[in-house]
C-alpha cells in the first residue's frame, strides 16, 4: 500500500480454517478478501485494482481514496 508520503507498506495475509493472521502472503480473489473479512467494498477495490493495471506508475489506491480505504477497514 503507497501512502500519500511516498511510504510503502506490505501487509501480508494468510487465512486459517477458523481466523486470519497477518504474517504470510496466500493469494485471494478480491470477491473472498471482502466476503472473509465482512467488508462490502469489492466494486471500489475493483475498480482500483482495474485502474492500477492499466497505469503501472499510479498509486493503487490515490490520495483522495486514502481515507475511504482506511475507513472502510477500520484502520
Amino acid at each position: 500500500m503507497e501512502f500519500s508520503c511516498g511510504r510503502n507498506v506490505d501487509a501480508n495475509i494468510k487465512s486459517y480454517k477458523e481466523a486470519a493472521a497477518y504474517n504470510q502472503l496466500t493469494r485471494t480473489s478480491l470477491s473472498r478478501f471482502c466476503n472473509r473479512f465482512n467488508i462490502d467494498c469489492f466494486d471500489l477495490l475493483q475498480d482500483l485494482f482495474i485502474k492500477k493495471a492499466k497505469s503501472i506508475n499510479s498509486k493503487l489506491i490515490p490520495n483522495d481514496k486514502q481515507n475511504e480505504i482506511l475507513d472502510m477497514l477500520q484502520l
